[in-house]
């Protein structure tokens, strides 16, 4: 596809997603809850943050990313606990963000990554130092995170609150669910990618465009389930940053629900 050829438009891209076998959906409904620890410039070490996927793959840096003290730093991670296999654990057990569980086989897993917390984070979410909702913000997931800061950050880290946010959203952008290998037959139609601000497809994972509201471009990296069969959702994901990526379907509709199924 020559660089001067026009941009796919909407409906072509929804062609290409059906013609793949994907489910297309006008949009969705995001209620986000997240947990939130500011380390801030409380701490005067700089640790390696490692996020680990629930795949038991590394996404960004695959030598971390380093945590210097810094106003209105944060970690964030989901309110619910996660888990990894043995096999997936074992190579990350020296990253502070997965160890043994204390019975059976399993291992826990803190699946965190950094933010911003400034007025723009504020103004968007609700927050508590109290658990609003024990249903939805488990204890063990709060317990996780403790963990992980101390891991990361020394016994002190125990001494700043956990903050529970919750953000409700309506995203009306397109969002298509599906397997590893329909993505592969859709994001290999021309025009397709580009025309989702997908910078490039591989075999394992995309990297994609991100923009945010100042106008400041980069690149982010997802993977996408090379050797899994499992549902994948490839979705818009708007915010101060915002960018295409990707996620289970089972850890997407943790937060978020569908509407609006496309049809042939």
């Amino acid at each position: 596809m020559g660089a001067s050829q026009a941009r796919l438009s909407d409906d072509e891209i929804v062609a290409f997603a059906l013609e793949a076998g994907l489910k297309v959906y006008s949009g969705f409904k995001a209620t986000e809850r997240r947990l939130v620890y500011v380390f801030a410039d409380k701490f005067s070490k700089s640790p390696t943050l490692y996020t680990i996927l629930p795949t038991g793959e590394i996404e960004g840096p695959v030598d971390g990313k380093k945590l210097h003290p810094a106003k209105e730093k944060g970690l964030v991670a989901f309110p619910y606990p996660q888990s990894l296999e043995r096999e997936k654990a074992l190579p990350h057990l020296d990253k502070n963000v997965v160890w043994k569980t204390e019975c059976g086989d399993d291992f826990t897993l803190l699946h965190t990554w950094t933010i911003n917390y400034n007025d723009e984070f504020r103004s968007a979410f609700t927050e508590s130092e109290e658990n609003p909702a024990p249903k939805h913000f488990s204890e063990e997931a709060v317990e996780s995170m403790y963990r992980g800061m101390t891991n990361l950050f020394g016994e002190k880290a125990r001494e700043i609150k956990i903050k529970y946010c919750t953000k409700h959203t309506q995203n009306i952008a397109r969002t298509f669910v599906g397997t590893y290998a329909q993505y592969q037959k859709f994001l290999s139609n021309p025009g397709v990618p580009a025309a989702l601000d997908i910078e490039e497809v591989t075999e394992d994972e995309i990297q994609v465009k991100t923009v945010d509201k100042k106008g400041n471009t980069g690149s982010k990296s997802f993977p996408y389930g090379k050797d899994s069969e499992a549902q994948q959702v490839l979705y818009k994901r708007n915010g101060f940053t915002s960018f295409m990526c990707t996620k289970s379907l089972e850890q997407f509709q943790v937060d978020c629900k569908l509407h609006g199924e496309i049809w042939a």
